[in-house]
Order: C-alpha cells, then sequence, then structure tokens
C-alpha cells in the first residue's frame, strides 16, 4: 500500500509526505495532465479503496489477498509508468 500511495502521488507531481486524500489529489491531476485513458481515473481510485478492505499490516490479509495486491499494483504502476 505505501508504495502504490507513494509512486501514484509522484506521477502526480505531488510532493512526498502523507496527509489525507493525497492519493486521490493525484489521480485528479493525472487526470487533469491528459495522462489516464477514459474511467482509469475511478479506476485508480477504487484500487486504493480495495487496498484499505483488511489494511496492509502482517497478518490481516490471506496469501491470495496478498498475492492479487502484488500483482494488480505492479501491473498497474507498470501500465501508467509506460504513460508518464
Amino acid at each position: 500500500r505505501a508504495f502504490f500511495e507513494d509512486f501514484v502521488r509522484q506521477a502526480g507531481g505531488l510532493p512526498s509526505g502523507g496527509g489525507t486524500g493525497q492519493v486521490q489529489k493525484a489521480f485528479d491531476a493525472l487526470q487533469a495532465a491528459n495522462k489516464l485513458v477514459e474511467g482509469e481515473q475511478q479506476f485508480g481510485k477504487d484500487l486504493w479503496k480495495l487496498l484499505h478492505a483488511h489494511g496492509s499490516h502482517p497478518g490481516l490479509s490471506d496469501q491470495d489477498e496478498s498475492r492479487f495486491r502484488l500483482l494488480a499494483l505492479t501491473g498497474y504502476a507498470r501500465y501508467l509508468l509506460s504513460r508518464i
């Protein structure tokens, strides 16, 4: 989860550091800069919400959910990276 938050924040041109709503603001900035395909802004925001379903702390996600998170995030990050 921390990887995705930092990656999206940097992709959107936001300074590092925490704060509520940073991922959403980064997706808004990417959308405004025409870096996203149609529907991708909402996809990214929904993916971020999905990462909070059971938390990212050890013991809260089972092996299948952890694998899904790894594949979904690295796959999407690679896809986005090719366009920014």
